[in-house]
């Protein structure tokens, strides 16, 4: 179940979510503070100076957690709690009058060639990052992840398919085959 947290603050002032394990934060009008509580109210960590959407996911086997979002000018504040992890199509559906943040722009990249029988770093990954689309211009079955993307490890890559990635990291693509290819790369942001 997804929660709703919508607060009016004034500046210096705080909202807390308690017993949470993820939190989705709407842009803010003005940077916050977000604070992060463990059991017994122990600070855990902090991050300031946040300015864009933010999410959270402590992991299914972590203890619930309490979050507390610090202005210091006055504003409206909306964020999303969940027990479980919540995906941000989620949030939109569970609250379709809350509108999610979406993509400003749209970066097409130049077709990224991958060696024959490689690895090869088709997206360096940026923080603004909300989607990366990756399409294979090939006949060849492609392997999409990490660093260690390899034969068996990564996400299959069909010939002529597309995959739609929810990151903002570095991402890689490994060719089987004898001959290099090429895929297409946009990288949609904030």
């Amino acid at each position: 179940m997804i929660n709703t947290h919508t607060q009016t603050l004034a500046a210096g002032g705080s909202m807390k979510i308690l017993g949470a394990r993820s939190l989705v934060l709407k842009k803010p009008a003005f940077p916050v503070t977000l604070k992060l509580y463990g059991p017994q109210n122990t600070l855990l960590g902090s991050a300031v100076n946040i300015d864009k959407r933010f999410t959270f996911f402590a992991g299914f086997d972590a203890q619930p957690m309490s979050f507390e979002i610090v202005t210091a000018s006055s504003q409206e504040i909306q964020a999303y709690s969940s027990g479980g992890q919540i995906n941000i199509d989620d949030v939109e559906i569970a609250n379709l009058t809350a509108p999610v943040e979406r993509s400003l722009t749209a970066e097409t990249v130049a077709d990224v060639s991958c060696a024959a029988a490689g690895t090869t770093l088709v997206y360096a990954g940026h923080a603004d990052a909300i989607e990366v689309l990756i399409e294979n211009l090939s006949a060849e079955t492609l392997r999409l992840g990490d660093v260690n993307a390899g034969a068996g490890r990564g996400k299959p890559l069909n010939p002529y398919s597309e995959a739609v990635i929810k990151t903002g990291a570095a991402l890689y693509v490994y060719n089987p085959g004898g001959a290099a290819i090429d895929v297409a790369v946009t990288v949609l942001k904030v």
